[in-house]
């Protein structure tokens, strides 16, 4: 029996077994949206039909029947998983997503920054402040940047472990909204290019990406500094141009949920929280308290606060969570909750603004982004990357995707895949 032959029929086992496991439990899935399929029994067809709409709903392609058989494998064990835990608690629910077929080994290389290079707390150039106890005592019951038009949409770090940096857009824009009256999208992209302190893709600390973004004079906009979701030079015409900017910031007192609310009160606040646990994955809705421990590894942003949670802007898309946002547990006088969930009151910082006049909005940059590897656009980058791929050429919307471990014009770093054995003669997409 060659390898892909027996990689279908493990798959295959590993699906009926899961099918059997399913026709334990009683049925609590949660699709994102409104694409919930029929779920009238749990048979072999209605598992084949759940398998084809999530792949049609978050456009998921593969490399061979192997690669297709192992996902939907994974993705039927999750479904167990999902169900299970909404039926044993009602706080929150968890609901299948666009890492559904995805194991939670998986997910978390994938999406959570390692420690050693993220460097949370390392080097930290710390600004703290302390808000006086009437700033505390006159704090509104609750605050919700979004509806104050200081949020911009949901946006989507990719693969590229850059969350600090939108993390730290978000609380630029929001400070700058609330003090200018104008929201404006600002580029991640260039924090990942040009925030040499950082590590691009690699991780990152907000509080060197906020220092970086006042030494600079400010930012550049998204739209003249498009996010890439790849680590590339720095294009300093558009570095150099600005559309927004910060004269300070600050960090909030750790492990103080009062400095935490009053900081939200003027404004969102970005912060670093523990991401990889499995129902953080799935969340869906609902006050999340989870199991979740305070070990950093992902960075976004508190863009209000509800008497019973935080509201925090997540950067996986709106197809993740509640529209994009999750809503962590609050637990004011627990002592057993010191950081928070999932770490929320660790390491808190927000930008300051010294100008209320808003920045004149430059003309566009007129040279041409910085060359990407491979003679590729940055529309290919952009989309071998939202894959899972890397891009060996394109041009014109006609993208040349190929496997990571692959080797065309540059010998990229590597990517992990946990069934890298598949046949690499693929045109689009790894999972």
């Amino acid at each position: 029996m060659t390898a892909r032959r027996a990689a279908i029929v493990l798959a295959f086992v590993a699906a009926l077994v899961t099918l059997a496991a399913l026709a334990k439990e009683e049925w609590s899935l949660k699709w994102h949206g409104d694409v919930s399929p029929k779920q009238d029994d749990n048979d072999v067809e209605n598992m084949h039909h759940r398998w084809k709409h999530f792949k049609e709903t978050f456009g998921k392609r593969f490399a061979n029947a192997s690669h297709e058989a192992y996902h939907r494998a994974v993705f039927l064990e999750n479904l167990v998983y999902i169900s299970k835990r909404n039926n044993e608690q009602s706080s929150f629910t968890l609901g299948v997503n666009h890492y559904a077929d995805l194991t939670w080994e998986s997910f978390r290389t994938r999406l959570a920054t390692a420690p050693g290079r993220g460097s949370w707390t390392a080097s930290r150039e710390r600004r703290p402040h302390q808000f006086s106890k009437d700033e505390i005592a006159d704090l509104p019951a609750s605050v919700d940047w979004r509806s104050k038009n200081a949020v911009t949409e949901v946006k989507n770090q990719g693969q590229c472990g850059s969350c600090w940096s939108f993390a730290t857009i978000a609380s630029v824009e929001g400070a700058y909204a609330i003090a200018t009256g104008a929201l404006r999208s600002l580029s991640e992209q260039q924090l990942v290019d040009c925030a040499v302190q950082n590590h691009g893709c690699g991780g990152g600390n907000i509080d060197l990406a906020l220092s970086y973004i006042e030494r600079n004079g400010g930012l550049d906009s998204e739209d003249d500094y498009p996010y890439s979701g790849v680590q590339g030079t720095c294009d300093r015409p558009r570095n150099n141009r600005v559309v927004a900017r910060i004269s300070d910031f600050r960090d909030v007192e750790p492990r103080n949920e009062a400095q935490m609310l009053a900081a939200v009160a003027k404004g969102p606040v970005a912060v670093a929280i523990e991401a990889d646990q499995r129902d953080f994955q799935f969340y869906q809705s609902g006050v999340f308290d989870g199991v979740c421990g305070d070990k950093l590894d992902h960075g976004v942003t508190v863009v209000g606060y509800t008497p019973d949670a935080w509201i925090v802007r997540n950067s996986w898309g709106a197809s993740w969570g509640d529209k994009g946002y999750i809503y962590l547990k609050r637990f004011p006088t627990s002592k057993e909750h010191p950081a928070g969930q999932c770490g929320v009151l660790s390491i808190p910082s927000y930008p300051l603004i010294g100008d209320r006049k808003p920045v004149p909005v430059p003309e566009p940059t007129p040279s041409p982004p910085p060359g990407l590897k491979c003679e590729c656009e940055m529309s290919c980058e952009r989309m071998c990357n939202q894959f899972g791929m890397k891009c060996c050429s394109g041009k014109g919307g006609n993208c040349n995707c190929q496997p990571p471990r692959d080797t065309c014009c540059d010998d990229q770093d590597e990517y992990e895949d946990e069934n890298a054995h598949v046949s690499n003669n693929v045109a689009l997409a790894w999972w």
